[in-house]
């Protein structure tokens, strides 16, 4: 995941970030994710770098561009918890989990997995950008933000490279794109300024 310092406008948010959740049985209370990334919030943090966050609960935004990567069961072996990998070209290490007491129906399994970015704004001020401010088809492709060596880890601890297009959510299309995934990469972003 590509991070980019912004200088954004007092009341505005801008982040890339992955999701696991499980949507529970509809209700509030039921719905559970995890959602780790980097933003930056000049409001919180009084700086316009980027910083590492986590949430879990329950977040939403105004403006969002999702790859959704659906599943019936995404949970880890080691007794339900669920564990956080890094590793670039290589074998994923773990380096911590969620213990699977933090939630209720995810403690069993997730039934969805996103990655993408997310804006959100005062709703006087135009929406910020994500990424690093280009869109995909600007003529500035390699300067667009990305996500590269998309894979998921599975039960068994491997590598699954992610190879094909995956659906995807674009709010707005003319201040924020996304191209279909190929060869486990694909590239999101935009100059945003819509109301």
């Amino acid at each position: 995941m590509d991070v980019y310092g912004l200088e954004l406008k007092r009341g505005q948010l801008s982040s890339s970030s992955i999701w696991v959740t499980h949507s529970g049985d509809g209700s509030k209370s039921s719905y559970n994710s995890v959602i780790a990334g980097w933003h930056i919030h000049q409001e919180r943090y009084g700086d316009y770098r980027p910083h590492h966050f986590i949430l879990i609960g329950r977040q939403s935004y105004s403006e969002i561009i999702l790859l959704n990567l659906n599943s019936d069961q995404w949970q880890d072996k080691k007794g339900g918890d669920w564990w956080v990998y890094y590793g670039f070209n290589s074998v994923p290490t773990g380096v911590g989990y969620y213990p699977k007491s933090l939630f209720t129906s995810m403690a069993e399994n997730a039934n969805q997995i996103k990655l993408g970015a997310f804006a959100g704004t005062d709703r006087t001020v135009p929406s910020p950008p994500i990424g690093s401010g280009a869109l995909r088809n600007s003529g500035q492709l390699g300067r667009v933000a990305s996500f590269t060596n998309l894979c998921l880890v599975g039960q068994d601890e491997r590598n699954n490279p992610i190879t094909g297009d995956l659906p995807s959510v674009v709010s707005n299309n003319q201040c924020y794109s996304v191209t279909p995934v190929a060869h486990g990469a694909c590239f999101c972003g935009g100059p945003g300024g819509c109301m």
